[in-house]
């Protein structure tokens, strides 16, 4: 994995929340896709303070599960927006969606492997 995740980070996580985070990472993989589909609209539209929140959230979201390489780029869109110039951030948002893409594969994996790793007998 690239610099996506901060495996060390997310493995703190997994050690310190055990199956808490299980639910963390699925409210993730449930709400951000939409922040990023409203960051990009946001982008289309110009609109400054909507990119600046919506890329606050993904920061945060992301930085709550350890995808510390997600959360620089929702970052960079975040302070451009703050500074109110968000040109350069259409070229920005290609980076954020394919490290999305990357973390959400990943978590994806991990809770799979996780129901995998129950002895549930049907």
């Amino acid at each position: 994995m690239s610099d996506a995740m901060d495996m060390s980070a997310y493995n703190e996580l997994k050690n310190i929340m055990g199956e808490i985070l299980d639910d963390l990472i699925q409210t993730f993989l449930d709400t951000v896709p939409e922040q990023i589909g409203l960051l990009q609209a946001a982008i289309e539209a110009g609109d400054c303070d909507q990119v600046f929140a919506v890329a606050h959230r993904i920061k945060s979201s992301s930085s709550s599960i350890g995808a510390a390489g997600l959360a620089n780029s929702a970052e960079q869109i975040e302070l451009k927006g703050r500074g109110g110039d968000i040109s350069g951030t259409d070229e920005l948002f290609p980076q954020l969606s394919a490290r999305y893409d990357e973390v959400a594969s990943f978590l994806r994996s991990e809770l799979a492997g996780r129901f995998a790793d129950l002895d549930i007998v049907g």
